[in-house]
């Protein structure tokens, strides 16, 4: 085993002799909770996971580029970008201007979570051809192609005209106290 540690614990590289409290990492956290990384420094995995969350809250474009290069890599895109090349964060999703755009780590994925889109499938991770979009909005855009996209928003400005004209007027919904529809409403 390395002799080589990682700087934010007190851990003795010694391994024939028992555990002491000098071998715990700064914060405390069980020797059983350490792994050892490819080049042979141990460190206490909470302490690591706590670093990366930290890193990925402060520069959260090093973050996205880094994941990027990796989808890249195991999908075979082409891939040529740092990280001055990614664009501003926009505050809104330029696809559905009414979603705000959020970035959170360990929340899971919301309608407003930032996702990268390529705006032509066909090319990979390129200056040009890379745009900050809504998760919802690239859910939607995935698979379906712009002919596709173009005639489901016809369908759809299609209905709302529909439902402007008087002949499809319908009586609100009275509800009840506990917010449910009333029982007249259902037949």
């Amino acid at each position: 085993m390395s002799d080589r540690v990682c700087k934010r614990m007190k851990l003795n590289a010694n391994k024939g002799r028992r555990r002491g409290p000098d071998e715990f990492c700064f914060s405390g956290h069980s020797p059983d909770n350490y792994f050892t990384t490819k080049d042979g420094l141990r460190r206490c995995r909470e302490c690591q996971r706590q670093l990366n969350f930290t890193r990925r809250t402060k520069n959260p474009k090093a973050f996205i580029l880094y994941r990027l290069r990796q989808n890249a890599t195991r999908r075979g895109f082409a891939f040529n970008l740092k990280e001055t090349d990614l664009p501003e964060i926009p505050e809104f999703c330029p696809v559905f201007p009414w979603i705000r755009l959020v970035y959170t780590v360990g929340a899971g994925r919301q309608d407003g979570s930032l996702s990268v889109d390529r705006i032509s499938s066909n090319r990979g991770y390129i200056k040009e051809n890379i745009r900050f979009i809504s998760d919802r909005a690239n859910i939607l855009k995935s698979d379906a192609s712009d002919q596709e996209l173009i005639a489901l928003g016809e369908d759809a400005k299609k209905r709302a005209l529909d439902k402007e004209s008087p002949s499809s007027e319908r009586k609100p919904r009275q509800y009840g106290p506990q917010g449910r529809p009333r029982f007249a409403d259902h037949f």
